[in-house]
């Protein structure tokens, strides 16, 4: 890897990750946090070491909590969520409706809509290719990374509002 990257992931993504990638820089939402996946799944990411790095500001008294809770902050949140719509479009339980409703994934995309100044949200994967393609002007140029952020923060939320729609 030309860059040095730590990749926090979870479930199925984490798996698939370190089986294409031997990498130590793949670590589990388990092993960042130190707090074990429960309720069969239901909560994962609903942590404050994963929300205080979404949230984290580039200033002071942000940057002093980050190092005295050991918290990272990210730059970057990859976000799919649970395929609820897909579920209730095919022949369903009113069990499996409730379980694909996403709470976790959503708390991730409204956390970084609401500091896309500092972290960027892609939630569909057309969209890796333009934020691979424009990576080196996104970390080198605040202001390109603002509108670039803005751009995919709002498609975000038009992603959640959709989603919250259909449930």
């Amino acid at each position: 890897l030309k860059y040095d990257f730590q990749i926090i992931s979870s479930g199925g993504t984490f798996k698939l990750l370190k089986q294409h990638f031997k990498s130590n820089n793949i670590i589990s939402v388990e092993e960042y946090t130190g707090s074990p996946e429960m309720l069969g799944g239901r909560v994962k990411t609903l942590h404050p070491k994963i929300h205080g790095g979404i949230l984290a500001r580039e200033n002071d008294s942000d940057l002093n909590d980050l190092l005295k809770y050991n918290i990272n902050p990210f730059d970057l949140v990859v976000c799919n969520l649970y395929p609820f719509k897909k579920v209730i479009s095919g022949n369903h339980t009113h069990d499996d409706a409730i379980e694909n409703i996403d709470i976790g994934g959503v708390t991730l995309i409204r956390s970084s809509f609401k500091n896309y100044k500092y972290v960027t949200i892609l939630t569909d994967t057309n969209d890796y290719r333009e934020y691979i393609d424009n990576f080196n002007n996104i970390i080198t140029d605040n202001d390109n990374k603002i509108c670039f952020n803005k751009k995919y923060a709002l498609k975000a939320m038009e992603h959640i509002s959709d989603y919250d729609s259909n449930i």
